[in-house]
């Protein structure tokens, strides 16, 4: 799992999106959670927007940066900008990003070698509650096509 940075403790989402089948598949990372580098704690809990967000929007190379915090292939991960999704701590809010997997297929065998697996969130039944509704939030904006 990747070092911690600047920009942690945020949290990212790892998905693949097939725009042509709609299949959409997100990273199951060792550790069990759904989020990387770590799992939510355990007091989190998913909330709109805060009025006074800690942090302005990032910049297309703090996006790169998270790409790379996740120490996996990262020549076909892109950040997606326009996802925006908080989350509810003892610490405050908490920010979490999206990085979509921009291949025909997702890269099952590539994610394996870091101990992770593609799921499509009906497999993920078992997941963290708040974790679950993060990636609901993820599947609304896809079906809303804000992620093509």
């Amino acid at each position: 799992m990747p070092p911690a940075t600047n920009l942690l403790p945020q949290r990212v989402i790892v998905c693949h999106f097939d725009n042509y089948s709609t299949a959409l598949l997100f990273v199951r990372w060792p550790h069990g959670g759904l989020l990387a580098p770590a799992a939510l704690p355990a007091s989190a809990s998913v909330l709109a927007e805060p009025d006074q967000p800690l942090r302005q929007p990032l910049t297309a190379a703090q996006g790169v940066e998270i790409v790379k915090t996740l120490n996996v292939p990262a020549d076909t991960l892109q950040y997606q900008h326009d996802f925006t999704a908080w989350v509810a701590t003892d610490d405050g809010p908490l920010r979490i990003h999206l990085c979509r997997y921009m291949t025909p297929d997702a890269p099952k065998s590539e994610i394996a070698l870091f101990g992770g697996e593609f799921r499509h969130m009906s497999a993920l039944r078992s997941a963290d509650r708040q974790e679950l509704l993060l990636l609901r939030q993820v599947f609304d904006w896809f079906m809303r096509g804000e992620g093509q």
